[in-house]
C-alpha cells in the first residue's frame, strides 16, 4: 500500500519497499512524477481501407479523433478525391465544416498503394498550440471499384490521465495505469539475498526483521536478472507448501487405519475374554 507521502509500504505501514536506483543504492519506492500522465499532442494520423473509384462513391472519414498540446480532444474529417491524373489521390482535411488545409498526392498502382505518401498539414485548435500533423495511408490501403471504406488505423497523442492501477511484472517493476489508457513504467523492487540463509535470524515476532551473523553481507539485486533472484508475482499472497488435498487424503487412509487397528483389538480382548470363560468352566 503507498501511504500519504506516496511510498509504498507493507500492510503495517511501518516498513518502506525499497527500489535499487540506476547507481544501486536503495530508495523508498515511490510513484513520484509518475502520478499524472500528462496530455500528449498528436503528431501522426494513419488510415487504412479503400477509396473508391465508382462514379458518385464519397471516400470521406469523419471519426479522427486527435489531441492538442493541453489535452483536448478534437474530431477531424478527411475527403479524399481523385485527381486528373490516374490513380492519384488528393485529400482535404476538415474540422466540423470549417476547412483545415488540402493538398497531398497519394499514388496507387494497379489498386495498390505504391508509396508511402503523407499529407502533412497544419492544424490550429481552439485555446490550444498549432499542431503539425502527418496523414498516410497504411501499406493494406486499395482503390478499386468497391465500396469506398476508409477506418483510423493508428493515431498517437492522448489526453492527460491519472493513475487508475498500479501493479508489478515479473522482474518487479512498478507497471502503473493510466485513466488515458497510457502505460508507464516505474523503478524496480530491491531483492537481498545472503550466502546463508543461516546467517538470518528473525527479531522480534512477525515484525519482518530480522539480524545477520557471521558478518554476512547481502548482496543486492532485481528479479529477473539472475537465476539466483528469481521472479515476483504481483497481487498474491505466499501460500503454505503443503498440498492440503494431499494431506488430506492422507488423514482419512490414517483415521481408517486407527479404525481397522481398534476393531483387531476389540476383536481379539473379545477373543481372550472368551477363552478366560472356557477355562473357568472346564
Amino acid at each position: 500500500q503507498f501511504n500519504s507521502s506516496g511510498v509504498l509500504t507493507d500492510s503495517t505501514g511501518k516498513l518502506n519497499v525499497q527500489a535499487l536506483g540506476a547507481n544501486g543504492q536503495l530508495t523508498d519506492l515511490t510513484q513520484g512524477t509518475l502520478e499524472n500522465n500528462p496530455a500528449k499532442a498528436s503528431t501522426a494520423i494513419s488510415l487504412e481501407g479503400n477509396l473508391s473509384t465508382a462514379t458518385g462513391s464519397t471516400n470521406q472519414i469523419s471519426t479522427i479523433t486527435v489531441y492538442d498540446a493541453n489535452g483536448g480532444s478534437h474530431t477531424l474529417t478527411a475527403t479524399f478525391t481523385q485527381s486528373a491524373t490516374a490513380g492519384t489521390w488528393t485529400v482535404a482535411i476538415l474540422d466540423g465544416t470549417t476547412p483545415v488545409q488540402s493538398g497531398g498526392s497519394f499514388v496507387f498502382t494497379n489498386g495498390a498503394i505504391s508509396a508511402t505518401d503523407s499529407f502533412n498539414f497544419t492544424y490550429s485548435p481552439a485555446g490550444a498550440p498549432a499542431m503539425n500533423l502527418s496523414l498516410s495511408l497504411a501499406a493494406t490501403s486499395t482503390s478499386n471499384a468497391n465500396a469506398a471504406q476508409l477506418s483510423v488505423k493508428t493515431v498517437d497523442g492522448n489526453a492527460a490521465g491519472s493513475v487508475t492501477n498500479v501493479a508489478f511484472n515479473q522482474n518487479g517493476t512498478m507497471v502503473l495505469n493510466y485513466s488515458n489508457g497510457q502505460t508507464a513504467n516505474g523503478p524496480t523492487v530491491a531483492l537481498a539475498n545472503f550466502a546463508s540463509t543461516a546467517d538470518l535470524h528473525e527479531a522480534g515476532s512477525g515484525n519482518n526483521a530480522f539480524t545477520v551473523a557471521n558478518n554476512s553481507e547481502a548482496q543486492l539485486g532485481t528479479a529477473g536478472s539472475a537465476s539466483a533472484w528469481g521472479s515476483i508475482t504481483s497481487d498474491a499472497i505466499e501460500a503454505s507448501n503443503v498440498d492440503l488435498s494431499t494431506e488430506f487424503s492422507e488423514i482419512i487412509i490414517t483415521q481408517r487405519g486407527y479404525q481397522a487397528a481398534s476393531e483387531l483389538i476389540s476383536t481379539a480382548n473379545q477373543m481372550i475374554q472368551n477363552l478366560l470363560e472356557m477355562k473357568g468352566q472346564g
